[in-house]
């Protein structure tokens, strides 16, 4: 079967409100495990102070119409696409869609914008703990 993997960083336009971003990250989730099970797309969403980085794995057809709703997302801005390649295996094969949170130790200098500077390879290691 053929495979392609997406991997990108978004800022978050979800309201900083405790109750209110946990019920968002609900629905999120609950949508992307229903969507990607009858899809076959697995994957990981993370959050890291305002910004998500998600990586998701599937078949190119249901991959391309993933993308497409996720561009026009509204709890979403400035997606940026940091791989979209083939893949030969997946990454997380038993994950329809797994939440972590992967913020980074307080260092100084560091931003949020560092999700979209960090090396691919070392982005992937954060998802993988």
């Amino acid at each position: 079967m053929s495979l392609k993997c997406i991997l990108y960083v978004s800022q978050s336009l979800i309201r900083a409100d405790r109750d209110d971003f946990r019920a968002a990250i609900s629905k999120i989730m609950m949508e992307s495990e229903r969507n990607n099970r009858a899809d076959d797309i697995t994957g990981v969403l993370a959050y890291d102070r305002g910004r998500f980085l998600q990586y998701i794995e599937g078949p190119p057809g249901p991959m391309g119409a993933l993308v497409d709703r996720l561009l026009g997302d509204p709890r979403h801005t400035n997606m940026t696409i940091r791989i979209d390649e083939p893949v030969e295996t997946r990454l997380f094969p038993k994950w329809s869609m797994a939440l972590l949170n992967i913020t980074l130790p307080p260092l100084p200098g560091y931003s949020v914008e560092d999700l979209e500077n960090q090396p691919v390879d070392q982005l992937l290691a954060r998802l993988q703990r």
